[in-house]
Order: C-alpha cells, then sequence, then structure tokens
C-alpha cells in the first residue's frame, strides 16, 4: 500500500514553440490536462494542486467534472519566468503538507498509471530519497519528492527546476526508468510524431 501523498500538476506554460496550447492537445477525447489529473486522481492522493499560468481562464473549464474535495487549481502569474515560478507556487500552496509530493507535468502522452505506482512503490522500499524518473541520460519529472525538496522549491529562480535542488543539495535520488517519457511535446514536429504513433488524437 502507497504511502500518503499529494500531487502537483505543472501546467503553467504558454506553449510558444507548439503554438497552441499543449494542453488542451487530447488523448482519446480528453485533453492532456485532464487526462493526466485523472492519472493523477487514480494514484489516490491526499491532495491534488494543478499550476495553472498562461491561458488559465481557457484551460480552467477543461477540468469539469473532475472530483473536486481534493483538487485546487491555482495560477502562476510569474508563468514565463519559467519553471522555478510554478514550483514555488506549488510549494507555497502545500506549505503545510508533510508527505511526499508527486510532480507531474502535462506533455508526456506515454506516461502511464503503471509508472506512477512504481515511483509510489519505489518510495516505500527508499524512505530517504526522492524517487525520480530517469530517461535521455538525465533525471525528472515524474518525480516524488520529500517534503525538505519540495519546500527548498519556493527558493528557486529563473529556469531552475528539480534537477537544480537535487544537485546543488546532494540530495539522495532513486532512478526509475521510464525511457518512453523522453518524449514530449514542444513543436509543431513533435505533435505530428506522436499523431503518427497513436499517442495523441489527430488535431
Amino acid at each position: 500500500m502507497s504511502e500518503p501523498h499529494a500531487v502537483v500538476v505543472l501546467a503553467a506554460g504558454g506553449s510558444q514553440r507548439l503554438g497552441r496550447p499543449k494542453q488542451t492537445l487530447t488523448i482519446n477525447g480528453v485533453s492532456l490536462l485532464k487526462h493526466v489529473v485523472e492519472l493523477a486522481l487514480a494514484t489516490r492522493p491526499e491532495r491534488i494542486v494543478v499550476v495553472l499560468g498562461a491561458n488559465a481562464e481557457q484551460l480552467a473549464p477543461l477540468l469539469d467534472g473532475v472530483v473536486l474535495e481534493k483538487l485546487a487549481c491555482v495560477v502562476n502569474h510569474d508563468w514565463q519566468e519559467g519553471m522555478a515560478s510554478s514550483l514555488r507556487v506549488a510549494a507555497n500552496e502545500l506549505a503545510t503538507w508533510t508527505g511526499r509530493t508527486l510532480m507531474l507535468a502535462c506533455d508526456q502522452p506515454r506516461l502511464s498509471d503503471e509508472h506512477l505506482q512504481a515511483l509510489l512503490d519505489a518510495a516505500i522500499a527508499n524512505p530517504d530519497s526522492d524517487i525520480a524518473s530517469a530517461y535521455a541520460d538525465t533525471i525528472g519529472i515524474p518525480a516524488l519528492v520529500r517534503p525538505s525538496i519540495l519546500s527548498l522549491a519556493a527558493t528557486l529562480q529563473g529556469d531552475s527546476g528539480l534537477r537544480h535542488l537535487w544537485k546543488s543539495r546532494d540530495a539522495a535520488v532513486t532512478r526509475i526508468e521510464a525511457p518512453e517519457l523522453a518524449f514530449d511535446i514542444d513543436t509543431p514536429a513533435d505533435l505530428a510524431d506522436a499523431i503518427d504513433a497513436g499517442w495523441v488524437d489527430d488535431q
């Protein structure tokens, strides 16, 4: 059985290179934003925080019908600064949370509930370590972070993210291999590849 955890879905980006909000792309008719939130709900978290930013008014209605008692949508008004600004918003929103937090994005269409469960299982066996996804010769999100790391995220600036914290603090990180997550959707070419592979709907 998994330990109690919260979830943060980072969805504030403006998708400038793609030219349209990637959060609105669909998988089987469900927006990527709602798809990721539903994957998060399946892990049975205590809380879910969705960090919106660019196009927040357009994106918030995509979550209509999602279980609301656990879900909070917050807006990062400084989203153009980069990832650090969203992590600060998340850290402040969960300032009183004392468990681990599962950090997700919504541009990895190959993310599965099996991988999220593998992260949660690894946390039980590694209580003194963060748990990160490993792909493309790096580690990143989805990641399950301890409260000490999440609180440090409130100090980040610019485009720094979890990898910066792990490196600067020489933090213990357990890797869970997920080579399929190396693919994310940033450009029109990425979107075309995802459509061709059947990972997202033909837009």
